[in-house]
């Protein structure tokens, strides 16, 4: 994972998910030195949930703008 520490990654956890356990969202975040977590309240597995859709968007977003940024 060294060779792509460098990336910014947004790491998006719906608080109530009961498919992907919170923990490997936390441990993801913390081994990786460019990431944000993001815990959406109100949210659980589902891309299709609002809260979820804006931070999934706000993070295409910010992922557009690095890449961008790059050329």
């Amino acid at each position: 994972m060294w060779q792509i520490q460098y990336l910014p990654v947004s790491i998006i956890h719906g608080r109530y998910d009961c498919v992907c356990k919170i923990e490997a969202a936390y441990s993801l975040s913390q081994n990786w030195q460019n990431s944000q977590l993001t815990i959406v309240p109100k949210s659980g597995h589902s891309a299709g949930k609002k809260l979820i859709t804006q931070a999934l968007c706000s993070s295409s977003q910010a992922m557009a703008k690095f890449w961008q940024e790059q050329q």
